[in-house]
């Protein structure tokens, strides 16, 4: 067997298993809020809906052709991410492959099979998987570059380009490789490089600006309700010990990246990296306090799950090298490999999202239905345009909120309040007193999944 061959085999083995653990229970879980509201923006007719979203219109715009031919289910829609991230396998691959041959090509190919980041967004309805197979395809060009290949220029803007309308976090890849790609290059293009640099810099800072805390009424509501969200200084008092653990020895894995870095081809690429990622994440946290926004969100990183990869797997490579007896070397990597298996595949196969397709298949069965929901995102709910059931924005603590509710039972025969956290609830209290003031029935139901936010739902209907 040529070596060619070896190699294109290990890549087809690589990535059949990416594939089946992406696409293993597709299905199981409802969408979450997010992925509803791509889907809803995607059902509406025309393209104005494409920038409904505050994020670009690259992925809505693939998904609309996508679920024209596929549904608006989730195997249908979510497979469209499946496709996407089973491409980073074999990306992964090529990425070790350039550093360390054929060992690279398996470990990294490996890690990135089983990567529950990967996997998690796999199985999403939303832009997360696309920015991570064009943030590899970025990365492995500006690895190219950096070597000098000059073949590597068009396909890098490119994956930049598309980046750029993906996601709003691509302008921090754009902005720190480039200051890499500059600090290499000749004195002219450095001239060039600072120009670009300095536009990058105004851009990002007047993008960040307008996603201020003060100008970002449409999510002050859910910031509200999820108070973990909204301060990262929360999320940083509410790390667990396994947590700090993690992040201590990935901190320690950088350091020892950085002794050993001569052992690696290219070398002075490993600095580079290194401190480009750093940087990245420290803007990130800063920008997290300076917005009242916290970053620190799995979705944030994803694009950042290349350069982990091979932070991870050249710390495998390299200690098992360190090792003295063949034996010793294949015994680390073995382990090494079943340990993080064991450890990636429970958090993918747990789940996590609340049980949205059963509330609406519930709510279906019965006569003549109307959703009332004082939740925005929770209006664009796939699951009651599919069923063809009405769905109405309330405004609790109105006059008018009663109102509504009687005359919506002159069309419908039953009016249902869904709701999701607790706290969102509070209402519910006073509209019941009003409720039985009205002489009207009501039953109130919870519809909960373990570790799943629970959904609440008022069923409304005249007295007979």
């Amino acid at each position: 067997m040529t070596q060619k061959t070896k190699t294109l085999l290990t890549l087809l083995v690589l990535t059949s298993l990416g594939a089946v653990l992406r696409f293993f229970q597709i299905a199981q879980d409802s969408y979450w809020m997010d992925e509803m509201f791509s889907v809803h923006v995607v059902m509406q007719p025309g393209l104005s809906a494409l920038f409904w979203d505050n994020h670009p219109f690259l992925y809505h715009l693939i998904l609309k052709g996508w679920s024209s031919i596929f549904g608006y289910l989730e195997l249908g829609t979510r497979s469209l991410s499946a496709i996407f991230s089973i491409f980073t396998v074999p990306i992964a691959g090529l990425l070790g492959f350039s550093f360390f041959g054929y060992r690279g090509l398996v470990i990294f190919g490996f890690l990135q099979s089983i990567n529950p980041l990967s996997l998690q967004f796999a199985q999403e309805a939303r832009m997360y998987s696309l920015l991570e197979v064009l943030s590899y395809g970025s990365f492995y060009f500006y690895h190219q570059l950096f070597l000098g290949s000059a073949k590597a220029k068009i396909p890098y803007f490119v994956s930049l380009l598309f980046l750029s309308w993906t996601h709003y976090i691509s302008i921090l890849i754009a902005l720190f490789q480039g200051l890499s790609l500059y600090l290499k290059a000749s004195s002219i293009r450095r001239i060039l490089g600072l120009f670009t640099l300095i536009a990058l810099v105004s851009a990002l800072a007047s993008y960040f600006y307008s996603f201020s805390w003060s100008h970002l009424e449409w999510q002050k509501l859910k910031f509200a309700l999820e108070p973990q969200s909204r301060w990262p200084v929360e999320i940083l008092k509410a790390l667990s010990f396994q947590q700090i653990l993690v992040l201590t020895l990935i901190l320690g894995a950088l350091v020892f990246l950085w002794r050993k870095r001569a052992q690696i081809s290219e070398s002075v690429f490993i600095p580079h990296v290194i401190t480009t990622v750093l940087l990245q994440i420290i803007l990130l946290t800063l920008t997290g306090f300076i917005t009242e926004r916290s970053l620190f969100l799995e979705r944030y990183y994803v694009y950042l799950t290349p350069h982990f990869v091979f932070f991870l797997g050249s710390f495998l490579i390299l200690v098992s090298e360190s090792l003295k007896s063949a034996q010793l070397k294949l015994s680390f990597l073995v382990v090494c490999s079943m340990a993080l298996t064991a450890s990636a595949l429970p958090s993918y196969y747990a789940l996590a999202k609340s049980p949205w397709r059963e509330v609406a298949a519930f709510i279906g069965q019965t006569p003549r239905p109307l959703v009332l929901t004082t939740r925005t995102l929770s209006i664009a709910s796939p699951y009651y345009d599919l069923q063809s059931i009405p769905v109405q924005r309330l405004r609790p603590g109105h006059p008018e909120a009663i109102q509504q509710i009687l005359a919506a039972l002159e069309t419908y025969e039953r009016v249902w309040i869904v709701e999701i956290y607790f706290g969102s609830l509070t209402y519910w209290d006073s509209l019941k007193t009003e409720l039985i003031q009205a002489q009207l029935q009501f039953q109130q139901r919870s519809f909960e999944l373990a570790g799943a936010e629970t959904i609440y739902t008022l069923e409304i209907k005249k007295q007979k």
